[in-house]
């Protein structure tokens, strides 16, 4: 009944109802009751090959179940329900209505041509004298094999998932739920746990790290710069303490290098060469430091500014620098060598920038960005 009242189109119904009641008549043949299994097929099957396939009158068919002795067993345990000589001509008469031929497939869409594509087909397994000639001859492994799952399978191709869900649906909805945090999700590091529907993964899009991965420790203040080499391969750390620390940073743990007393003032900028080969650094002390690295000792001292330095930068060159005191209101331009090449007087700079090409200058005075 519940079959017959899915909203299927026509030949799907057909379809459905075929397999369904197919696998019903083979689990009757093998649990030995040939009368259940006549009865599925002449009232069941065969009305859903008809026009093209016709069973005879009821009579003529239970004529075949008394021959067998009227239980629809044979005497030796098997499943024929007629004896030997008997079953040819009253099978002739159940199973090839209008002639045909007995490997005619019938409606040709009904599914199953192994199991039986035909109600004519499927008549012929009643001839078969035990189980496992039935198992042999059709090629089903029994009900309590894994025929019932391949049943499912077939009828998953006739009924639409809102009337009959995939099997492992639920499997593989949870699959996919993983697989799109995964995706997502910001890449994982060996001691992160892998995405778990048991709460949602959190993230932004813009991949900035959320957790620090290693703390630096070794000034005695406040920290108030850092600068990586341009190879990466170090970094400068200044504080208020007027210290300098290089860091290794090609260690995973960026093994401290050096510990330069830099400054008698707390340092404001820090800056390397673009050799990196050289780091600047300047102070609350009003002098500008050049240092070699990686030994660190101190290369020159430059004594220009009255009021402490806020910023300093390279030009593209490594050849001169800049540098800025913003209670002074003065930005100068440098060599190597300790001279005072050019300066300008002007508003308050606390920090400075310069293009890659060395074309342009950037100077951030209160809440303006001036270029030059």
């Amino acid at each position: 009944a519940l079959i017959t009242n899915l909203p299927l189109p026509a030949p799907a119904s057909r379809r459905v109802r075929f397999l369904v009641h197919r696998q019903h008549y083979l689990e009757r043949l093998e649990a030995h009751d040939a009368a259940g299994a006549l009865a599925c097929l002449r009232e069941r099957l065969a009305p859903l090959e008809q026009p093209h396939f016709a069973l005879p009158p009821p009579d003529g068919c239970a004529a075949i179940a008394a021959a067998g002795g009227g239980d629809g067993k044979s005497g030796n345990g098997g499943v024929t329900v007629a004896g030997r000589e008997a079953a040819p001509s009253a099978m002739a008469r159940c199973g090839a209505g209008g002639g045909g031929s007995g490997d005619r497939s019938g409606d040709g869409d009904l599914g199953g041509a192994r199991l039986g594509g035909s109600v004519q087909e499927l008549s012929t397994y009643l001839l078969c004298r035990s189980v496992e000639e039935l198992k042999a001859r059709s090629g089903w492994d029994g009900g309590g094999g894994a025929s019932r799952r391949l049943l499912l399978d077939e009828l998953q191709e006739h009924i639409p998932p809102s009337l009959l869900l995939p099997e492992n649906r639920l499997e593989t909805l949870l699959q996919q739920a993983v697989r799109w945090q995964t995706l997502h999700a910001p890449p994982l590091t060996p001691d992160d746990v892998s995405p778990s529907l048991f709460e949602d993964v959190s993230f932004r899009h813009d991949g900035l790290p959320r957790e620090a991965s290693l703390v630096l420790e070794g000034h005695a203040d406040e920290v108030w710069c850092v600068a990586f080499s341009h190879s990466g391969a170090a970094l400068a750390s200044a504080s208020r303490d007027g210290a300098i620390v290089l860091w290794n940073a090609t260690n995973p743990q960026f093994a401290r290098r050096a510990l330069i007393p830099a400054h008698s003032g707390a340092i404001a900028s820090v800056a390397w060469s673009p050799d990196d080969t050289l780091l600047l650094s300047c102070a609350a002390d009003r002098t500008v430091k050049l240092w070699n690295c990686p030994a660190g000792g101190c290369a020159a001292t430059f004594r220009e500014h009255t009021e402490a330095v806020t910023a300093v930068v390279w030009l593209p060159s490594g050849a001169h620098f800049l540098s800025s005191s913003s209670a002074g209101k003065r930005v100068i331009l440098w060599d190597l060598g300790g001279n005072a090449l050019q300066s300008w007087h002007g508003p308050r700079v606390t920090d400075l920038a310069v293009a890659a090409d060395g074309a342009r200058l950037l100077a951030v005075s209160g809440c303006t960005v001036r270029s030059c």
